[in-house]
């Protein structure tokens, strides 16, 4: 398994290098190493010349020096795209969460294979950076992975250690009157080869909120895109489901839960809104395991949905309007247009099953960018269970979700949500 190392980073580099002479001590030494700081911190990084001693710790103890082609810095950036050069206020602060918030998320979402694990450590930076760092990291953090504090003894405070060394290294005094001389300890040199045991590693315990969401296509990780605040109220509304509003703006081509606003093309819309007026009316009509019964009332309820997206009136056949219907759209909304595949398709062979799985897929694909776990779930298009009485025991009047496979007609495409959540405009 791949290792990787992520850290905040304040004016003190040695936590970087001593972190990972204690990840070698642990076995978990890591490829690759991203660390988030400030211009100050990176400016200090390179003056103390941390690369230098990262290689040589690296020869020191057998490690491929291949590290130092990985190891990459994360610094956030103010509204002139320059450098944060500390933490000065509030919007530094959110910068620095929003910049940790998309890397650590992008490091994970390219392991979907769980072939790697991180070590995040606190140990550097200002305090409000490692509070970033540790509850950011819960909201991503997967088993494999570890949140951790690099102890060193006190002893070797105030000096120039940065790790334990195989050849002697006498110790000298970064500060004060002492600046650059030896420090000496019990009538000793303090000697940087002397501190194999004076680091710790000392892992933290923490919920991986992660672990909460509730479905395997929910992406908030895989694909996500919200902010560091966005994903704070995320997972604040998924915990109180009888909170989510959903507001759908069809002329708008929008959906809105609770603030976030969410596009959709006109195909994904249209069937959006037959499933959410199925859902309202307790009528439900797709059912997917009777496809060949149903699938021309479905493709004239799809259509109508699109031609009421532009106003148009069906005087015929719903399939014999469509190609107008998509002229329309072209001539309404300059930059929006029923796809020209899925336009080929129906034009061929009307609404088949894959073209229905497809729009289900991506409408699901677009609400999973900006919600998590039970906003997720109640929100998309789910085959739920058409008995009255199946509601869910803890969220009124919600349905609950089924596969019949023996019944073709116990299960239809609505969402879970109740009905009384639901607004369409």
């Amino acid at each position: 398994m791949k290792h990787i190392l992520i850290s905040v980073l304040g004016s003190s580099p040695a936590v970087i290098t001593e972190t990972l002479y204690a990840l070698l001590k642990k076995e978990r030494f890591p490829e690759e190493v991203h660390i988030f700081t400030t211009a100050h911190g990176l400016d200090m990084f390179e003056r103390l010349r941390v690369i230098e001693t990262i290689r040589c710790l690296c020869e020191d103890y057998n490690q491929s020096t291949t590290l130092l082609d990985n190891l990459l810095f994360h610094i956030a950036v103010d509204e002139n795209e320059e450098c944060i050069e500390d933490i000065r206020d509030e919007s530094d602060q959110i910068r620095i969460a929003d910049t940790l918030t998309d890397v650590i998320r992008g490091i994970i979402s390219k392991d979907k294979n769980n072939t790697t694990a991180i070590d995040a450590s606190i140990a550097g930076g200002r305090k409000s950076m490692s509070f970033y760092m540790g509850y950011i990291f819960s909201m991503f953090a997967r088993e494999q992975d570890c949140l951790s504090h690099v102890l060193v003894d006190s002893v070797y405070e105030g000096t120039d250690f940065m790790y334990p060394t195989v050849k002697a290294k006498p110790l000298l005094f970064l500060y004060g009157e002492s600046k650059d001389k030896h420090k000496i300890v019990e009538g000793h040199q303090l000697d940087a080869r002397d501190a194999a045991d004076a680091i710790e590693l000392a892992e933290i315990p923490f919920i991986r909120l992660n672990n909460s969401l509730v479905d395997a296509n929910d992406t908030f990780v895989y694909g996500g895109k919200l902010s560091y605040s966005e994903c704070i109220a995320a997972y604040q509304l998924s915990m109180k489901p009888e909170s989510i509003r959903l507001t759908v703006v069809a002329g708008k081509l929008l959906i809105d839960i609770n603030g976030s606003e969410m596009s959709l093309s006109p195909e994904q819309m249209a069937l959006y809104n037959v499933i959410l007026k199925d859902t309202a009316s307790g009528k439900f009509s797709i059912f997917r395991g009777d496809w060949n019964v149903i699938q021309f009332d479905i493709e004239r309820r799809w259509i109508e949905e699109l031609a009421s997206l532009v106003s148009y009136n069906i005087n015929d056949v719903a399939i014999d309007c469509f190609e107008e219907i998509c002229e329309k759209f072209e001539k309404i909304y300059s930059n929006i247009r029923v796809s020209t595949s899925t336009k080929n398709t129906i034009l061929k062979n009307g609404l088949t099953q894959a073209i229905f799985d497809r729009l289900v897929r991506e409408i699901k694909a677009t609400i999973a960018e900006k919600t998590v776990g039970n906003v997720f779930r109640l929100c998309v298009p789910t085959p739920v269970s058409v008995k009255i009485s199946d509601f869910h025991p803890n969220l009124p009047e919600a349905r609950k979700e089924t596969k019949s496979k023996t019944d073709k007609r116990a299960a239809a495409y609505g969402v879970l949500l109740n009905p009384k959540q639901i607004s369409l405009k």
